[in-house]
């Protein structure tokens, strides 16, 4: 005696008592197919997890030394910077001192040298004269040189500032990266637990595929 067995298609019911057990077979090897990819998934994915953990945790912290490096040689550059403009009114007063003693000699040695011509003062006055203004020329030049050399100083100390404050901001960007990090690991997080709940849904797709194969075997 043949029994009618009723089969479960998900949708409907399906009662017959000679059906063909094939597309039901199908069914189960896809399931079990899918599970295990499922599983491949769930395993790659959690293993990602500590790479990301330990990549994000070291490039924070090494992120975060960079600032604190770059604050502190930004420190001792604005500091080389103060202390090189303060340079700058000393040196400029020694110009200004030194161009008033040299224009005094200058002028000094003007006069002297027409009080000579008329041998008014002897030769020795006029080459004293004439030494002094050629000492105070010299004066004034050195002075100017030290001048030029504070003015390209202070323009070498305002780049290194601006140089280091750009290092700053490459810093701060690499810290708001490595921030990032905790994103990345609640998605890998969110994917792992995707997958876990797939292999879930698959089993239980796997088990009434295999409810169904069995309601299609007729049996005598």
């Amino acid at each position: 005696r043949r029994h009618t067995r009723c089969l479960s298609d998900w949708s409907s019911d399906v009662c017959s008592s000679d059906l063909d057990t094939r597309p039901y077979q199908v069914a189960v090897e896809q399931a079990k197919a899918a599970i295990a990819q499922a599983q491949a998934d769930v395993v790659a994915v959690r293993s990602d997890l500590p790479v990301v953990t330990t990549t994000t945790s070291s490039q924070l912290s090494a992120a975060r030394g960079s600032v604190e490096e770059v604050n502190a040689a930004i420190a001792t550059a604005e500091q080389q910077l103060t202390a090189t403009r303060a340079q700058l009114p000393v040196v400029e007063a020694r110009v200004r001192h030194a161009e008033a003693d040299s224009v005094k000699a200058q002028n000094d040695l003007n006069r002297y040298q027409a009080l000579v011509a008329k041998e008014e003062i002897s030769r020795q006055t006029f080459d004293g004269a004439r030494g002094q203004a050629a000492a105070m020329k010299a004066e004034l030049d050195a002075a100017q040189a030290s001048l030029e050399e504070v003015k390209r100083a202070v323009q070498v100390a305002e780049a290194r500032v601006a140089q280091e404050k750009s290092r700053l901001s490459r810093a701060q960007a690499e810290v708001q990266s490595a921030g990032s990090g905790p994103q990345q690991l609640a998605a890998i997080q969110a994917r792992a637990q995707a997958a876990s709940a797939r292999i879930q849904a698959e089993k239980a797709r796997l088990d009434q595929a295999e409810l169904n194969l069995e309601y299609a075997v007729v049996k005598a």
